[in-house]
């Protein structure tokens, strides 16, 4: 398939094409290369969720967003070749801090819901095929924090599981907290069952089936309690007793893969408040242990999996609201990842989803961006030879005094190995070395 050129600046309806060079890090990020980033306007504000689904029926891939501040979800749609122009908009609750997006009432179109954190709602939005979106159903959720989609009970028709404060005890922001199934009745029309015990402040989750049995289980990360939650299905339509995993400090999402394809599914956790990801291996019987802590940049916010080179193993992705990158984490195939490799992807990427957007086999990159209303999407070209600028600690693509005062501000504060930003030569300190070899590079990064 031919592509339509993306260099230049260009304007197309609703979207501001920033057509900057790549600013890539690249900590063993060979065979890895995406064309410049577009930027579209999303059509709300303060988007902070993204969804991919062949909205309109036309045979490729669209995009939900759900917008915190403008209290809707909108859609762009894409032209077949990763280009998208506005689509619709829909109101949902109050404060919608993510989308997920799948077929609620059979008719195989894919509807989409939204956990609005601040109207203590759970929206239901269904499409009519063609991308037309009609707002359904509110059902009542108390802070609903993030959500996910997967038949929990089995019978054939798509559920939602919610993590959310629990309204009843004294103090709702230091208190455990609960994840509930909401159960389809197969028209799309929800109803809450009984809510299983979590940690306090639920931020991210997945879902995959940890233990082999074919049924969904949930894992959610807790910011407060500096845990994670791991919920096996029981087969009734009812989670087993709560098993707390380790966590690094304010754990902020989880991803589940199999890292080491050994038919047991790993996970991946990002800690906000000390900027690294912590890489965690299941030994088959619900055990996690930690293989891996690497750096991130500034305030992770979101991570997700895919095989981004296709070299046949899971890859690891991170967005940040406080950097402008989406860190790439390549595995070896025996579940060891590389240091970050850094894309550039401004402005301040909330979440971040794959998704193949222009018909050619390889997985894209699309961001919710919480600092400016709009969405980045970077098309995966591998042929692109990346240029390395690894003392653009902040990725502005500038070696310049920000990454000097990173320096500074993380100077020999690491520990076990883990580093924040500014250990440049990965010698697992922040050092002189670091800072002569910041000096070296100083000035705009190589184009």
């Amino acid at each position: 398939m031919d592509r339509k050129p993306r260099n230049g600046y260009r304007l197309v309806p609703l979207a501001v094409v920033l057509a900057s060079a790549l600013s890539l890090q690249a900590h063993g990020g060979e065979g890895l290369a995406f064309e410049d980033h577009v930027q579209y306007l999303t059509g709300g504000e303060n988007s902070t969720g993204v969804a991919a689904a062949d909205i309109d029926g036309d045979g490729d891939i669209d995009l939900f967003f759900s917008n915190r501040w403008t209290h809707d979800v909108t859609t762009l749609l894409n032209d077949g070749q990763g280009f998208f122009v506005a689509g619709q908009a829909v109101g949902v609750g109050v404060t919608p801090r993510y989308v997920r997006a799948a077929d609620f009432n059979g008719d195989d179109a894919p509807d989409c819901t939204t956990p609005d954190y601040d109207g203590s709602s759970v929206s239901i939005v269904l499409n009519d095929g063609s991308g037309i979106l009609q707002f359904h159903q509110s059902v009542d959720v108390y802070r609903p924090a993030v959500l996910d989609i997967v038949d929990f009970d089995s019978d054939g028709d798509n559920d939602v599981l919610v993590a959310h404060w629990d309204e009843d005890s004294s103090q709702p922001s230091q208190a455990l907290a609960m994840m509930s199934v909401l159960f389809n009745d197969g028209s799309g029309n929800f109803t809450a069952g009984e809510p299983a015990t979590i940690g306090i402040q639920p931020r991210g989750m997945d879902v995959t089936d940890f233990n082999n049995d074919g049924l969904p289980d949930a894992i959610v990360c807790n910011l407060a309690s500096n845990d994670m939650d791991l919920l096996i299905n029981a087969g009734d339509a009812t989670f087993l007793p709560t098993m707390i995993l380790d966590a690094p400090h304010q754990p902020r999402y989880v991803t589940a893969g199999d890292w080491n394809d050994d038919g047991a599914e790993d996970i991946a956790v990002v800690s906000k408040s000390t900027a690294i990801i912590e890489f965690q291996r299941h030994d088959g019987a619900l055990g996690f242990t930690t293989t891996q802590s690497l750096a991130t940049m500034s305030n992770p916010h979101s991570c997700t999996n895919v095989d981004l080179d296709l070299d046949g193993d899971l890859d690891v992705l991170v967005s940040h609201v406080g950097s402008f990158n989406v860190s790439i984490y390549l595995n070896d195939g025996q579940g060891t990842f590389a240091p970050r490799w850094n894309l550039y992807s401004p402005n301040g990427p909330a979440e971040v989803i794959t998704a193949d957007l222009d018909g050619d086999g390889l997985p894209d990159i699309v961001t919710a961006n919480t600092n400016n209303h709009t969405c980045s999407v970077h098309l995966n070209a591998l042929d692109y030879e990346a240029p390395s600028c690894q003392a653009d600690l902040d990725g502005n693509g500038a070696v310049d005094v920000l990454d000097l005062l990173l320096v500074i501000q993380n100077w020999m504060s690491c520990e076990g190995g883990t580093c924040p930003p500014g250990d440049i030569n990965e010698s697992g300190q922040i050092d002189i070395i670091d800072l002569l070899y910041l000096l070296e590079a100083w000035g705009e990064c190589p184009v």
